[in-house]
């Protein structure tokens, strides 16, 4: 009988460590994720990080999750707006936009990188451990919790037209910094980034 009552008590606690492990690997999985919260239009795709599609139905794309790695394209009359789980952060993606999620909440930092388009970031507070960027061709853009937009022009082959990326801040405080060959290592001098609050905007442009 005490073998009997030794083993059913090993096999509760396989039973439970088992379930708990499960359960903490869910959660994890959970932490590096968004989610897509509202669309406006059916014409975008979502791939992966090696340009396969996801599989996402655009008909049936509220509530799909997205993982780190995932690109997100809109095009003509087409919005997404994304929420990263465990968070107040929303991110409305604009129409004609490749928008990509590289890092979302890996060791308290969540960063983007947008080739062409535009987006609006609504970021709650973050603790001093935090970071949350968005990096244009010409500029990256950090907040510790406030409301902003970004814009990235890349002109057409042939064209006139500057390459920029503009930053706007609707509210809080919004640092931008260039995106300088001295981040190649070419030894130029570094720009000091611009900081700017609610109703300013920065433009950095590609010359």
């Amino acid at each position: 009988m005490k073998c009997i009552k030794y083993l059913n008590l090993i096999i509760f606690y396989l039973c439970f460590f088992s379930v708990a492990a499960f359960t903490e690997s869910n959660a994890d999985k959970n932490k590096n994720t968004a989610e897509i919260i509202y669309t406006e239009g059916d014409n975008f795709e979502v791939l992966d990080s090696s340009g396969n599609s996801t599989g996402i139905d655009p008909y049936d794309a509220i509530g799909r999750k997205l993982n780190a790695g995932d690109i997100i394209l809109t095009y003509e009359n087409t919005y997404v707006e994304i929420q990263l789980l465990n968070s107040e952060h929303i991110i409305k993606i604009a129409e004609n936009t490749d928008f990509r999620l590289e890092r979302i909440n890996v060791k308290r930092e969540s960063s983007f990188k947008m080739l062409y388009g535009s987006i609006r970031a609504k970021v709650a507070m973050l603790s001093s451990e935090e970071k949350f960027r968005i990096r244009g061709n010409d500029a990256i853009a950090g907040v510790r919790g406030t409301d902003f937009g970004m814009t990235v022009v890349v002109p057409k082959e042939g064209g006139s037209v500057v390459p920029y990326t503009r930053v706007y801040c609707f509210k809080g405080i919004v640092e931008v910094e260039p995106v300088l060959k001295a981040e190649k290592n070419t030894g130029e001098p570094g720009i000091k980034p611009a900081v700017i609050k609610a109703d300013e905007m920065v433009t950095i442009s590609g010359e």
